[in-house]
């Protein structure tokens, strides 16, 4: 089977390292057609410091002025919600997935074991994958769907970004 430039296969992955780059690539990365994204992880400020936050104490609680470091949570949203906030996300890394389906409740990636990770989320409808670690720096994008991935690989703002690994 033939490949576009820098897709390389891996189980039931299509792969595509990127050189650095920053959340703004997910504009021509994501599927529109895929109705929801995950954020898994998101931390608003990716440096380990004390900052002062509106936060509930508990669900339904009010929210207080709380110092707090190392603020970290899942977020969900549909796609179109996302790419609205994308500006929001450019310089923090990012570790997303996209979803045929909402995810379900019960889902924790952290409470996975690492080599059983990719069966469930593919089980629970997700057709993509990205990683960036931090803003600026290489990333990692996977997909299920081949026409997708040969599409976006053909757009000049993906194409530059390709790291050959042959």
């Amino acid at each position: 089977m033939n490949l576009p430039f820098g897709v390389h296969r891996e189980a039931e992955w299509f792969r595509l390292a990127l050189l650095p780059c920053r959340c703004s690539v997910l504009r021509y990365l994501l599927n529109r057609d895929v109705p929801y994204v995950f954020v898994h992880d998101h931390c608003p400020d990716d440096r380990l410091r004390w900052r002062e936050y509106r936060l509930p104490l508990r669900v339904g609680g009010q929210n207080h002025v709380v110092e707090a470091r190392r603020v970290a949570f899942d977020l969900q949203m549909t796609t179109p919600d996302f790419l609205n906030r994308l500006d929001e996300f450019d310089s923090l890394g990012i570790e997303l997935f996209q979803s045929s389906k909402r995810i379900p409740d019960t889902l924790s990636l952290s409470r996975i074991d690492h080599d059983k990770r990719d069966r469930i989320l593919l089980d629970s409808g997700v057709v993509t994958k990205f990683m960036l670690p931090h803003s600026n720096e290489v990333a990692v994008f996977w997909t299920t769907q081949r026409e997708h991935v040969e599409g976006i690989v053909a757009i000049p703002e993906v194409h530059d970004l390709i790291i050959d690994e042959e």
